[in-house]
């Protein structure tokens, strides 16, 4: 087994998506390869059919009579942003920085259906006003979401210069750690946002790139970033994605880092949206289980 101790050993990794049938055997290459994928392709076919098959596993649930919020999928993603909708006021046009706007539009609705049955607060008229923006360099991924979601207002962009205007809500589940190098452009995107929802990964010192899952991977100087966006930054919660390190590598490089989610608003949305989220009992157990807080992001260290 190789261990990559820095990121200059690694980046020479490509992405491999192979379908074949392997033997009882001490030798891994005892096997027969009926495809291959490689790349952005391997990429690509790995991505759609994760998000189709969640999307599917989400219409299963809206079927069912018996759902409760403690079956409701991925509440660090669709919780979220769907507790960040309840304190805004419709129409909201909100930016999916990865396109993943594939299960993110079916989650929110499956979310509202099973939280309004006994929530002090709506979002109703909000969800069905919005007008869904996404960013992805896969023609693919774009495709697949438009398609998926004919009822739904939905305009993609292939790059992240393509942008020509600001958005109520920024959604970025650390793609920005894919898509850039540096704080300036990250807070380029950040600043674009009236409120933004970010997994990001920083660091306590200087901006530095590792790598995972074959592609560069950013951690961002969390002080410069600071002083670059244009409202408050608030580290939520979590502290290391199960993701980021193997045993064959540690994408953090031992360096001191914090994997987690943020909040960038302003401090009177952020307060007002925490207060609205607590109202409603499940929401209050989750966030209070999760330890989410306000917490200003440069009192993190």
């Amino acid at each position: 087994m190789t261990v990559f101790k820095n990121f200059k050993e690694a980046k020479a990794a490509n992405i491999h998506l192979d379908f074949y049938t392997r033997f009882e055997s001490d030798h891994p290459t005892d096997r027969i390869l009926y495809n291959s994928l490689h790349d952005q392709e391997a990429y690509d076919h790995f991505h759609l059919a994760w998000y189709l098959k969640q999307i599917l596993d989400i219409d299963l649930m809206s079927q069912s009579k018996e759902l409760t919020f403690l079956d409701l999928p991925r509440k660090e993603k669709h919780l979220m942003v769907y507790t960040l909708l309840s304190a805004m006021e419709g129409p909201v046009c909100l930016l999916d920085f990865g396109c993943s706007l594939y299960e993110l539009i079916d989650g929110l609705s499956l979310y509202r259906n099973v939280i309004e049955a006994r929530a002090p607060f709506s979002t109703r008229s909000i969800i069905d006003q919005i007008d869904f923006h996404g960013v992805d360099i896969s023609s693919e991924m774009r495709l697949g979401a438009k398609r998926l979601h004919p009822a739904h207002s939905v305009t993609l962009y292939e790059h992240f210069d393509l942008l020509d205007r600001n958005f109520d809500l920024i959604f970025d589940y650390n793609v920005s750690s894919i898509a850039f190098d540096d704080t300036d452009s990250l807070s380029r995107l950040m600043n674009l946002g009236g409120v933004g929802f970010h997994v990001l990964f920083v660091s306590r010192e200087e901006t530095f790139v590792s790598m995972r899952m074959g592609r560069k991977l950013t951690y961002f100087h969390l002080e410069e970033l600071i002083g670059k966006a244009d409202k408050k930054i608030y580290h939520l919660f979590g502290d290391r994605s199960p993701g980021s390190s193997t045993k064959e590598y540690d994408a953090s490089l031992g360096k001191n880092v914090i994997e987690g989610f943020f909040l960038h608003a302003d401090e009177e949305f952020a307060e007002n949206w925490f207060e609205i989220s607590r109202r409603h009992p499940d929401v209050r157990r989750w966030f209070d289980e999760k330890d989410i807080q306000l917490r200003p992001a440069e009192d993190i260290w």
